[in-house]
């Protein structure tokens, strides 16, 4: 029963450990992010944050694919002289 005490005692010593290292390397990331002068350390978990999607009108969807379409006109009458 001793033991058990010892080793629960010990887990709990050992874990705050661990959260207080991860609690610097939290902010070791953000500092790096910052002086890097990107987004990867401004959360502190080195991901990037998510930026919302911009919705593009049908209208400039088909004004890009007609483009688009003449591009590759143009590239295979090249392509075929």
């Amino acid at each position: 029963m001793k033991i058990l005490k010892l080793l629960r005692r010990e887990e709990s010593r050992l874990q705050k450990q661990a959260d207080e290292i991860g609690r610097k390397l939290g902010s070791l990331r953000k500092a790096l992010g910052a002086l890097a002068g990107n987004t990867l350390g401004a959360s502190g978990n080195g991901r990037r944050r998510r930026t919302k999607r911009r919705k593009m009108s049908a209208a400039a969807r088909a004004k890009i694919r007609r483009a688009q379409l003449l591009r590759w006109k143009k590239f295979r009458q090249e392509k075929n002289a």
